[in-house]
């Protein structure tokens, strides 16, 4: 014969299950917090320069919580820092698969692509980033880069143009949209652009010397002499998850 069930005991069976869910979401609680040490940890470490320090807090924190996405795009930095772009873009990749709206991860897998000079891939990923992200500066900047290395003259001028509309205040667009125009001979704009760059941050070392570079060489002779410089500046930043 089953026990008769009671008011009683149907009361003790939820209070026991409430306790238990309490005890479980304080644990939960605990869990959290500790993979956001060393998140924060790991973002310090980061900001120091120390980034197989930073790799390490990371590591821990996604051993916590898997799908921190957040720590994997910025673990993905560490990576790239060291010059392990491969592991960047695992850890891009893997922050996408968590969150597909995460437009960082997209910018910053852009640049590990074009690191390893997969410049069509880049591209995908900066205009990912864009549809997320309409005034995503430094991925029409970047794509304007990618674009530049491809040939696709056309659609870089037209992203460093959009980059610059977005935000006039940054000196390497500039100086990338008058490397690209030095590209085309149209020397008179590039030293345009690159004076900008050099008004904007006058400690600004690329933009200086392009804008010698072709000062020199209009006063020597056009006809005899050559351009010599780095056309190709991409922006060297990440965009890190506070």
């Amino acid at each position: 014969m089953m026990p008769r069930i009671t008011w009683k005991r149907l009361i003790y069976a939820a209070c026991v299950a409430l306790a238990g869910l309490a005890a479980l979401t304080a644990y939960e609680l605990l869990r959290s917090r500790e993979a956001q040490r060393y998140y924060a940890q790991g973002f310090d470490h980061d900001k120091a320069g120390e980034y197989e320090e930073a790799i390490a807090d990371y590591t821990q924190a996604v051993g916590i919580i898997p799908d921190y996405a957040d720590a994997y795009n910025n673990r993905g930095i560490s990576y790239a820092a060291l010059g392990e772009y491969e592991k960047a873009v695992s850890d891009y990749t893997r922050a996408i698969s968590i969150d597909t709206n995460l437009a960082a991860a997209y910018y910053n897998r852009g640049n590990a692509y074009a690191d390893l000079s997969e410049h069509a891939k880049a591209i995908d990923d900066y205009t990912r980033a864009i549809d997320i992200d309409p005034d995503y500066v430094e991925a029409y900047a970047n794509r304007g880069s990618a674009y530049v290395d491809l040939g696709e003259y056309g659609e870089a001028f037209a992203d460093f143009y959009h980059a610059i509309g977005i935000n006039p205040k940054i000196a390497t667009t500039y100086n990338s949209r008058g490397n690209l125009y030095a590209r085309i001979s149209e020397y008179g704009k590039a030293i345009a652009d690159f004076t900008q760059a050099v008004n904007l941050d006058p400690n600004y070392l690329d933009g200086c010397q392009s804008r010698e570079r072709l000062l020199q060489y209009e006063r020597i002779s056009q006809s005899h002499c050559r351009l010599h410089q780095r056309y190709r500046h991409r922006l060297k930043s990440f965009r890190f998850v506070l």
